[in-house]
């Protein structure tokens, strides 16, 4: 099986929002066990991308009532950490788009603004901003 890109949204100032929450402290950000379990996860969406979903996969969510917009998140843990992402089944990619700490329940419905621009932003023109390594 061919294997699926992971790949940062890169902002207009070369920033990758997303690689920067996962460094942040963890005072602030993400523990180094909660950042450990996500890139683990991001070997199974790079191994199986969009099949995750269809298999019903926790690890790799479909945002209902929304188009091209998934979440990665991390279940039972303090921070409850969530990234959103789309993809670029054409290219087999999935682009991560946003990061955040989902504190209150259904706090990510303030940050999908945010997320659909970038999604937008992406399908409209990758080699602009998408990050190529990750």
């Amino acid at each position: 099986m061919i294997p699926w890109a992971v790949r940062y949204y890169r902002d207009r100032r070369g920033r990758l929002p997303v690689a920067d929450f996962f460094e942040l402290p963890s005072a602030i950000g993400i523990t180094k066990v909660e950042r450990a379990k996500f890139f683990a996860y991001l070997v199974l969406v790079r191994e199986q991308g969009l099949g995750l979903v269809a298999r019903g996969s926790y690890v790799l969510e479909p945002l209902q009532g929304e188009t091209n917009l998934y979440s990665i998140r991390l279940q039972g843990t303090t921070n409850n950490p969530r990234v959103l992402a789309c993809a670029l089944g054409g290219h087999r990619c999935i682009v991560l788009l946003h990061a955040f700490k989902e504190l209150r329940p259904r706090a990510y419905r303030r940050e999908l603004p945010l997320a659909r621009s970038r999604r937008d932003l992406v399908v409209a023109d990758p080699l602009a901003w998408v990050d190529a390594a990750f």
